[in-house]
């Protein structure tokens, strides 16, 4: 599974708002808090399947970054140094592999299998590797074969790995596969291709199994329906979904990640959005280059990356995008269609930019007309295109798609529509799906067609919306709906439900953390709401919120207990100021969840402050209020 990466376009990113991580469609963290390991045990609970077949680098760092976030949902990431352990040694995946392991991912070395066709003892040979190497927890074999007749030597590569001390084991079929399979292998990848299967690929003969036995790989999928993923769940134990093409489709982080890891782990730090930035030439072909430098903001320096490349921020931080041309790749414009090569974006959500760039043409490209398909958000698709002169037809096929001109014909192009993917607009702002052009003194003609997401207008969509009573959105609350006589489906606020008019549906409005629900936007304070609509409808849960004790203990380097002590706690946004002087040895103030504020705490009756529980020495600390109350020590030293 090697790869060439081709130097070209280089882009350089300036955060202006908030910055979180440095990274890289289908940053190594800080000192992290210990994270449960859960994995492989919960098989109840759907996780994370990540394909890490590019070096460590920004891919794997990026990947760590949600890790961190999402430290309770079972994670799988699956390594290949050298389409397989290789001939050697290399210290920098055992490094990177120590560091996945460190934040409780289960790593499994990438093993090919050739459908049955590969030696055992090289099959064996190359688990031994990964386990004397690496230290792996397990193994993913790749090309596994699904006819029926080897189930005994899957079997025995199972338990082979198992004796070695590894705990987990992962055939990937990436087909549909005879059951006997089933327990040879841990878990079967029954789907590995582009788009997302039919939920009815994936609860065929599987229901009479558990789903722990199955997972679904898929890529080239340019948007994500967290109703879908959420009710794939039902029958796989774990998932990936990339927007990354083939023909290599596991080099590009996902750039609309959050969305997925926000359905199965509701519970998470779901403010991540993921910022992604594409090149391609006018034809829509990718242009793809390695890392060139990177520098930390906090130095004032800019940080240089070279496309593909992806960043993660936190929600709502700005960043300007700027990108550079060289000698062989000249910028040309934006997908939105914007000419200056310095670019700001918000990440209100995950986006997708996308660079264009005029490349030298060889002669024989020269009157073609180039035609590429993205959606609104900038992701890539394979769109039906035709392009007819008169009532002749000079060429159709997906996208990107070229068909030779001639200079000073006139040619209509015709974007076509498939299942929900609706043309919206041509990049010069036409919206008739039809267009005339032609070709004059010998130029291309490139098209770009930007398709939007809709739903069946057969039906109606049901939204769920929460505030806090002074009327702020908050997002990330959880709702349940159950349509009469159906299974309930669960989402993030603002959730949304598609379904036939004239149905019943049961809401119900959950409470978290510090959010506890108060009454519906029509005054009722049932927090589960029976509702029957015609047309599209909007619920608002609207919820009190509770707030967080800050507790301040004074003690003396032998821990006694001191009395008497100042402290001042002030809002980071200068919000409110609190003084106090301890009557005891401690003192509580009351914060706001998600808030940060500034602790100064002052000498007093012959004790000087001496460190904080946490090894600080500087008077002055800054700490955030989640869910659970926070104390912290200050300790004192007497004065001589």
């Amino acid at each position: 599974m090697r790869y060439l990466w081709i130097a070209i376009a280089i882009l350089i990113l300036v955060p202006i708002g908030i910055f979180l991580s440095v990274g890289n469609d289908y940053a190594s963290p800080a000192a992290e808090a210990p994270i449960a390991n859960i994995t492989a045990q919960n098989p109840a609970r759907t996780g994370i399947y990540f394909p890490l077949f590019a070096p460590p680098g920004p891919l794997w760092d990026n990947m760590l970054v949600y890790r961190h976030a999402h430290p309770t949902l079972p994670w799988v990431a699956i390594v290949d140094p050298h389409h397989g352990p290789g001939g050697q040694y290399d210290a920098n995946y055992a490094r990177n592999i120590e560091k996945l392991q460190a934040a409780n991912v289960t790593v499994l070395g990438y093993v090919s299998t050739l459908w049955a066709g590969k030696s055992p003892d090289l099959v064996r040979e190359d688990i031994k590797k990964y386990k004397d190497w690496y230290g792996v927890d397990g193994i993913m074999l790749d090309e596994m074969i699904s006819d029926p007749g080897f189930e005994g030597l899957y079997s025995n590569y199972t338990n082979y790995a198992k004796s070695l001390g590894m705990r987990q084991v992962i055939g990937n079929v990436g087909t549909n596969i005879s059951p006997s399979y089933v327990g040879t292998v841990d878990s079967i990848s029954t789907v590995e291709g582009d788009r997302t299967p039919p939920l009815s690929w994936l609860r065929g003969w599987q229901l009479n199994y558990d789903k722990s036995n199955f997972l679904y790989i898929t890529y080239s999928q340019s948007w994500t329906d967290p109703q879908y993923i959420a009710e794939s769940t039902k029958y796989v134990g774990s998932l990936y979904m990339t927007d990354d093409t083939m023909p290599f489709p596991y080099d590009d982080f996902p750039a609309y990640f959050d969305e997925v890891v926000a359905v199965l782990d509701p519970q998470g730090d779901n403010d991540l959005r993921t910022l992604s930035v594409r090149a391609s030439d006018l034809r829509g072909n990718g242009l793809e280059g390695t890392l060139a430098t990177v520098s930390y903001p906090a130095e004032g320096t800019l940080s240089t990356l070279s496309t593909p490349l992806a960043r993660i921020g936190g929600a709502n931080s700005t960043y300007m995008v700027t990108a550079l041309s060289n000698s062989t790749h000249t910028f040309d414009h934006w997908d939105d269609g914007s000419t200056n090569p310095a670019r700001p974006v918000v990440l209100d959500s995950s986006k997708v930019l996308r660079a264009y760039y005029k490349t030298p043409a060889p002669s024989d490209l020269k009157s073609d007309i180039a035609v590429n398909a993205l959606t609104t958000q900038g992701g890539q698709l394979g769109m039906w295109i035709n392009v007819s002169k008169g009532e002749a037809d000079s060429g159709s096929g997906l996208t990107p798609l070229v068909v030779s001109g001639q200079d000073g014909e006139a040619y209509a192009v015709t974007a076509s529509d498939h299942q929900q993917l609706i043309f919206d607009h041509w990049e010069n702002g036409s919206t008739n799906r039809t267009r005339a052009i032609s070709i004059q003194h010998g130029d291309n003609a490139y098209l770009t067609a930007y398709y939007r997401v809709e739903k069946d207008p057969s039906l109606i969509e049901l939204n769920v919306d929460a505030y806090t009573l002074d009327g702020t959105e908050i997002r990330g609350l959880w709702s349940v709906i159950t349509p009469s006589n159906e299974t309930a489906i669960g989402g993030l606020t603002p959730l949304t439900h598609v379904g036939a008019p004239g149905r019943t549906y049961a809401v119900e409005a959950q409470d978290r953390d510090i959010y506890a629900f108060d009454h519906w936007g029509d005054g009722s304070t049932n927090r589960t709401r029976t509702v029957t609509h015609d047309s599209d409808a909007t619920l608002s849960a609207y919820y009190a919120t509770t707030l967080v004790a800050l507790k301040i203990n004074f003690a003396s380097l032998s821990g006694e207990g001191l009395g008497g002590m100042d402290a001042t706690v002030t809002a980071m946004d200068n919000s409110t100021t609190s003084q106090q002087r301890a009557t005891g040895a401690n003192m509580t103030f009351a914060g706001r969840f998600a808030s940060v504020y500034t602790i100064k705490v002052s000498d007093l009756a012959g004790y000087a402050f001496d460190h904080w529980e946490n090894g600080s020495t500087s008077r002055i600390r800054n700490v955030m209020l989640f869910s659970d109350d926070l104390e912290v020590t200050a300790y004192y030293r007497e004065r001589p």
